[in-house]
């Protein structure tokens, strides 16, 4: 004679069983098909868009490389007119500003 837990135990087997069985369809289906054009379309617009962006990221990253340079030219450029620490042509010219502006 079964027991209830027997019988429970029995029933989820067999569920169990028919799902594996369900599962399996699929994959021997799957081996089955060959991709179609459609796919291999689909696959090489995917791979030249991909090529896009990465060739779009690639010309942003030189840009900013080149505005980074640009910057570092301008600090360069502006520390050299002051003159570093001594103002340079900027402190020789300072006092001729200041000169004309006085009332005579």
């Amino acid at each position: 004679m079964m027991t209830d837990s027997d019988v429970d135990s029995r029933a989820a087997f067999i569920l169990a069983g028919g799902n594996f069985g369900l599962a399996v369809i699929p994959f021997l289906l799957r081996n089955q098909f060959k991709p179609g054009p459609e796919e291999a379309m689909v696959r090489e617009i995917r791979e030249m868009a991909a090529d896009e962006v990465v060739k779009d990221i690639n010309n942003v990253t030189d840009e900013i490389a080149a505005v980074g340079s640009g910057i570092k030219q301008l600090k360069a450029g502006v520390s050299s007119f002051g003159g570093g620490g001594g103002m340079g042509a900027l402190g020789s010219a300072l006092p001729l500003v200041i000169y004309r502006r006085s009332p005579a």
